[in-house]
């Protein structure tokens, strides 16, 4: 496609694609919604309309880039993603927390493949804390893959709590988290989040295993076979004989765009549709018809009729397409395609994670008594606050404020503040009794120790919620280690 359009990709042939998926909704369904509300739906309609129909272009190089390495490729999710500077894009050096947002009504991206790459990319949540990076997922039951991005809804509360979620995600322990969205109560039009931790059992849990994805390996190398013959045979030739005058031609008569066009002003037969319009939209005695109205019934019955038609045949399309996949890209033949990894070579590598696993132990074990009042403060609230693997982003906020509130710990900047997290929070998952045991080296005054457990104490209080039986014995522990209790939480 980019050759024929003498070196950029059209995106109306994404979009087509896109539309194709769903033939009810993009035949029949938006069409009969609009004309079903006609007073009330043409300035939504036209808005989207004209931002769906803006088709975006792409070079030969950007649109091959983004279907060898993202997609058929897969190179991202192996880390062998390499940009234009020549420089690889490693998942697994990221740095930054990482947001996964899918929903289960996504045809395209549907949370099993959305979260996958988790599995295959780190193999344990364990591997994830090792390497000290945060993961959050967030699931949808039933918008669909462009909801996602344009939704009013989800702008209005996923969209709305994720963005305001970006700071603390920096301080949430390494590892693998689900972010729940609740609404509240107590506060109309507001939410509640928490972040549940994970194991890669939850995800591979959404999916029946990654066995099916197999199939996909011989793809890739005949996929790779004949982007290799193309460019060799097949491009040089299409590339002569195209040229400014052919690509425009070919865009221009793009069906998406003669649709809209056949039914625009630039068609002069047009001309009368617009002005009776006009007229219609001025004659007050115009008016919808009831709800009982026999001829609307019928119409309703007969547009459901046609819509479930469509959506019939879309079912058998994609039942007969997957078939004939499986039947071609998993018999035993197509293997040859592509050499499967060995399963010795497969153990090596186990066996060299598992290696550095213990290392990375033994390192946060020789930290356990490295520090001083600041570094316990946050190893005693990350301790109770997370002792049934669930942070709710409510008590975050009330940590920072007794921590800006304390007067030796409120210079403590944003960057080293969040080092100190991520340090406490490694060495807890490393031995969270260990790490506890190790408090009064670093509270060595009972008035620190006193200090710290008057902070804890403070903290619940200003949450205004009970312990949970995972905190309590966790809270109970710390004060046994301490030697010092104050008063209990919540009067309790």
């Amino acid at each position: 496609m980019s050759d024929l359009g003498n070196g950029r990709f059209d995106g109306a042939h994404l979009v087509a694609n896109f539309e194709n998926l769903n033939p009810a909704n993009t035949l029949w369904q938006k069409y009969y919604h609009l004309y079903a509300n006609v007073d009330t739906e043409e300035k939504r309609f036209l808005d989207f309309e004209k931002w769906w129909g803006g088709f975006y272009f792409m070079t030969r190089k950007e649109i091959h880039t983004i279907v060898d390495g993202l997609f058929v490729g897969n190179k991202l999710e192996r880390g062998e993603f390499v940009l234009e500077d020549g420089s690889e894009v490693d998942l697994k050096r990221n740095d930054n927390p990482v947001v996964v947002f899918a929903s289960f009504g996504d045809n395209i991206t549907p949370p099993q493949q959305a979260f996958n790459w988790i599995v295959k990319t780190y193999g344990t949540a364990e591997e994830i804390k090792r390497r000290g990076q945060v993961i959050v997922g967030i699931g949808h039951s039933k918008i669909g893959h462009l909801g996602i991005f344009v939704s009013a809804k989800i702008a209005r509360k996923e969209h709305k709590e994720i963005i305001a979620s970006f700071d603390m995600l920096n301080y949430l322990p390494p590892g693998l988290y689900e972010m729940r969205i609740k609404e509240d109560p107590e506060a109309p039009g507001e939410y509640l989040v928490s972040y549940i931790e994970k194991t890669m059992e939850d995800i591979l849990a959404l999916d029946d295993g990654l066995e099916d994805e197999q199939a996909f390996y011989p793809v890739m190398a005949l996929s790779n076979a004949n982007d290799t013959l193309y460019r060799m045979f097949v491009s040089p030739w299409i590339r002569l004989a195209a040229n400014d005058m052919t690509a425009e031609l070919l865009k221009q008569l793009n069906p998406l765009r003669v649709q809209r066009y056949l039914f625009s002003d630039l068609n002069p037969w047009m001309i009368p549709i617009n002005m009776w319009a006009s007229m219609i939209k001025k004659n007050d005695r115009r008016c919808q018809a009831r709800e009982n109205n026999g001829f609307r019934k019928m119409e309703a019955h007969n547009a459901k009729a046609i819509f479930y038609a469509l959506d019939a045949y879309r079912l058998i399309r994609d039942r007969v397409s997957e078939q004939w996949f499986k039947t071609i890209y998993e018999s035993p033949w197509m293997r040859v395609f592509h050499p499967f990894v060995p399963a010795d070579a497969e153990k090596v590598a186990n066996a060299q994670l598992e290696a550095l696993r213990r290392r990375d132990a033994a390192k946060w074990r020789r930290f356990m008594a490295v520090g001083s009042f600041p570094e316990a403060i946050m190893r005693i609230f990350l301790a109770v606050g997370f002792a049934d693997q669930r942070i709710y982003r409510h008590g975050y906020k009330v940590i920072g404020r007794l921590i800006r509130g304390n007067r030796r710990l409120r210079d403590i900047g944003d960057t080293e503040l969040q080092r100190i997290v991520r340090t406490q929070a490694r060495i807890l998952q490393t031995d969270t009794d260990a790490a506890i045991d190790a408090l009064p080296v670093l509270l060595t005054s009972r008035k620190d120790r006193k200090e710290a457990l008057s902070m804890l104490n403070q903290g619940f209080n200003m949450i205004e919620r009970k312990l949970t039986p995972q905190e309590r014995s966790v809270f109970d522990r710390i004060v046994a280690v301490l030697q010092a209790r104050p008063n209990t939480p919540n009067g309790e």
